[in-house]
């Protein structure tokens, strides 16, 4: 599958799963409003998606191979972090 699923309940601050690695893009699931963004191991933002809601699908085929952080920022002050691994 070229494909990860991550999964965020509103209702748990645990952190967000992946399913596996992702390769092309990955899919996020929230019930409700974030921002979400990946960042480097050493703290340097790659990216960031604003003002998402639900499911989303988010493109990652720009992304080189590694290891990224990725922070879910919630409507309501909710910061879920965690990290992505991208496997080419």
């Amino acid at each position: 599958s070229t494909s990860s699923s991550l999964l965020a309940s509103s209702s748990t601050s645990s952190p967000l799963l992946f399913s596996n690695a992702a390769k092309e893009y990955v899919t996020i699931s929230y019930q409700g409003n974030y921002d979400f963004s990946l960042a480097t191991l050493t703290g340097n933002t790659v990216k960031s998606w604003t003002n998402l809601y639900g499911n989303v699908r988010l493109q990652l085929s720009n992304f080189p191979s590694g290891i990224y952080l990725y922070t879910l920022q919630t409507q309501d002050g909710k910061r879920l972090t965690g990290t992505l691994v991208i496997n080419k």
